[in-house]
């Protein structure tokens, strides 16, 4: 197998960098500093999860974060599959959590608990 070589060797334009080029053009946007960079898309953290139908007929996905599962109700089957797919973003999925399971939290016997003796505690001081 044969490598193609480069023709032109071009220096950049901080005179550090030697580059080889295939064609004049990209030499002299070397030379010029005229190429551009690539610019990486900021990565975004996305949940797995597990698409289901309820026996009503609505189409849910479960989010697993960590030891948490968290259900996002979702428009159609379609919509469902995308989700498997690619994942839940981290902003949607924390959206839904503090729609859904953080109220849940506050009303549950344990919390109530913890904040009367919290505030039995500040009041005998």
């Amino acid at each position: 197998m044969t490598t193609i070589q480069p023709n032109f060797i071009a220096v950049t334009p901080d005179r550090k960098n030697l580059v080889g080029c295939h064609n004049l053009s990209s030499a002299r946007a070397y030379a010029s500093g005229r190429l551009p960079n690539k610019v990486d898309e900021p990565t975004s953290f996305s949940y797995k999860c597990k698409a289901f139908v309820a026996p009503s007929g609505q189409f849910y996905v479960n989010i697993f974060a960590g030891s948490q599962v968290i259900r996002m109700d979702v428009a159609n089957a379609q919509t469902a599959r995308y989700y498997v797919k690619n994942g839940v973003d981290c902003e949607l999925a924390t959206s839904i959590f503090m729609e859904t399971e953080l109220p849940a939290l506050f009303q549950s016997q344990l919390w109530n608990d913890y904040c009367s003796e919290a505030f039995q505690t500040t009041t005998s001081r």
